[in-house]
């Protein structure tokens, strides 16, 4: 196997394997704070982040930097690499936005998501669903986004500046988990079943829980039509659409896996 990690002391990159380090750089960064493998079969990359405000991309096999980009003005503490689209890359930090990353266009973020209201501090892609990721932050929050997501033809402002319970967020918010009630520090996807997520908070609490079943369950018979809103761990947002769609083969009536508290000890 092989295994990535930064520091924070001299901002030192590093690729083990089983054999000893494949790839160790020094000063990748100010402070290293996340790094991650991008999952295609090409030429193996490593992307980093850092309390300098730079995306970095790293080509395993020599140890060079490809890409280096100013994309923050402040610290940048978690990237990943989407498993559908080789370059696309998602981003997070102190600024309390998220940013979606086109390699081949780096001027701007492709998409810019709002709803946090705090530093956010860990960023992952779902792996059974192209455009769908995951965020969690201080502000004890795991949000759900689809990039599928866009404003119908009669939606207005006042449609949109409230979602999720969240002013002003991105139209791209899915779901809304607010069951912690301390800073949520990290979270995982279910390798197993899709749309079950372990989150992770400060106050050592760890919860396994599900989004409602209208994010994820089939369309109905009566058709999907109407626009779909966010709501605080309960309603879906306009992006559910094709959330529902992707998840055809879920059983209707499935029952939602409630959150389950317990303690992270």
């Amino acid at each position: 196997g092989v295994a990535a990690g930064g520091s924070k002391s001299g901002g030192r990159a590093a690729v083990q394997a089983s054999g000893g380090p494949l790839l160790d750089i020094a000063d990748a960064h100010g402070e290293v704070c996340a790094v991650a493998f991008c999952r295609s079969s090409g030429p193996p990359s490593l992307a980093s982040v850092g309390n300098d405000g730079h995306l970095r991309l790293w080509d395993v096999r020599v140890g060079v930097r490809f890409v280096s980009a100013s994309i923050s003005k402040n610290e940048v503490l978690a990237v990943d690499w989407s498993y559908h689209q080789d370059k696309v890359l998602a981003t997070s930090g102190k600024g309390g936005t998220v940013h979606i990353w086109d390699l081949r266009s780096m001027r701007e973020p492709q998409h810019t998501l709002v709803g946090h209201d705090g530093e956010v501090v860990a960023v992952k892609w779902a792996p059974f669903q192209e455009g769908l990721l995951a965020t969690c932050s201080s502000d004890t929050r795991l949000l759900l986004w689809d990039l599928s997501a866009v404003r119908t033809d009669n939606q207005t402002f006042e449609e949109e500046s409230v979602v999720g319970g969240i002013p002003n967020a991105s139209p791209q918010l899915l779901f809304t988990h607010s069951g912690h009630a301390a800073s949520v520090s990290d979270f995982a996807w279910s390798d197993i079943d899709d749309f079950l997520l372990c989150s992770v908070s400060e106050d050592c609490k760890l919860h396994i829980w599900q989004p409602s079943a209208a994010v994820h369950a089939a369309d109905s018979s009566s058709g999907d039509d109407e626009p779909v809103r966010a709501g605080e761990d309960g309603t879906p947002a306009a992006g559910a659409r094709a959330a529902k769609r992707a998840r055809g083969g879920v059983e209707q009536g499935t029952s939602d896996v409630p959150p389950r508290a317990a303690d992270a000890t």
